[in-house]
């Protein structure tokens, strides 16, 4: 894909306002599309609200250089947005690092799968042994 991009923009075709138009818009669409699924799916993690916000800062990135014209305020206005979407992703990154201490265990689904098993094991079995304990206390009352 980047070096779909790349042979695009260092075309003669670049500067065409169909070629700006569709890839912008089209990186509009695919933000905005983003963010719709996470909110349809009420994902309300820390760090996903941090992805949801740094992909809606691209989606406005992608609108200022759709309205900007080459060096002009909107086309710096719309680097400055993209940066500071990139600035927001890359602290998410870091969070989600400090979080986990691994980036391996960021993605491991596997691994997210058995520590959810455990804790619920674990819960059970912490509520198992609460409800014997007050079945049998309640019986040494009765006695």
């Amino acid at each position: 894909m980047d070096l779909a991009v790349a042979l695009v923009a260092y075309s003669p075709y670049a500067g065409h306002p169909v070629v700006r138009l569709s890839m912008e818009g089209g990186a509009l669409l695919f933000s905005a599309l983003n963010v719709a699924v996470l909110l349809m799916r009420r994902i309300h993690s820390p760090l996903m609200l941090v992805f949801g916000v740094s992909v809606a800062w691209f989606a406005l990135s992608s609108l200022a250089f759709i309205l900007a014209a080459p060096w002009n305020h909107m086309w710096w206005l719309a680097h400055a947005i993209f940066a500071g979407g990139f600035f927001l992703l890359s602290y998410g990154v870091v969070q989600a690092f400090r979080t986990t201490q691994s980036f391996a265990t960021i993605y491991s689904q596997e691994e997210m799968t058995a520590r959810l098993a455990k804790s619920m094991a674990d819960t059970q079995k912490g509520t198992s042994a609460s409800e014997i304990e007050q079945s049998t206390a309640g019986a040494a009352r009765r006695h």
